[in-house]
């Protein structure tokens, strides 16, 4: 299998088809994104966006979430479009490049129980990371510095204070949606 089979198969069963059992899937045109039955945070998993329409996209999805009155984070690879897109996002407030591992070592036990060992490097390596952090409830803020964050704060009342009807962050609350 090459790269580009190992990407698609990925997104096809980790973005695309996946469901949770604590969140509603909702497909629409340009977005597969979930949204947390109880309390929790909603994401966008998958999207398939152009230049010429993301920048109405983040804004529907914002807009979206925050009528729910639910957090969210978008997730993105490198390979998304449009290229742009982490920048987009940036510009509507969402934040935040997690530095990761060029490589890991996984050990495991696989669905039998046996022990299981996967090395992985490049963009497997770093999906292996942030699916690993999902699982142990690690967000992207708990692997920035107190600094960053308080920037990504101040970023985030910013882009609320521009969003229709938002009422900016007080100094105790989380962002209201970030990049993963």
């Amino acid at each position: 299998m090459n790269i580009s089979q190992l990407v698609a198969l990925h997104d096809q069963q980790q973005r695309i088809e996946v469901e949770y059992r604590t969140m509603r899937r909702e497909v629409t045109p340009d977005v597969i994104r979930h949204v947390a039955l109880k309390h929790g945070e909603g994401m966008v998993l998958y999207s398939h966006l152009t230049a010429e329409n993301a920048d109405r996209v983040i804004a529907e999805q914002i807009a979206y979430f925050q009528q729910l009155g639910q957090d969210f984070e978008w997730k993105t690879y490198d390979y998304d479009t449009p290229g742009d897109l982490k920048d987009r996002l940036s510009v509507h407030g969402f934040e935040a490049e997690v530095p990761r591992s060029r490589s890991v070592l996984v050990e495991a036990l696989d669905h039998r129980g046996e022990p299981l060992k996967i090395e992985a490097t490049g963009w497997y390596a770093r999906i292996l990371q942030h699916e690993i952090d999902h699982i142990n409830g690690v967000l992207f803020i708990d692997h920035i510095s107190k600094l960053k964050r308080d920037m990504v704060m101040k970023k985030f009342k910013k882009a609320a204070k521009k969003t229709e009807g938002a009422k900016p962050l007080s100094e105790d609350q989380e962002p209201s949606h970030h990049i993963g």
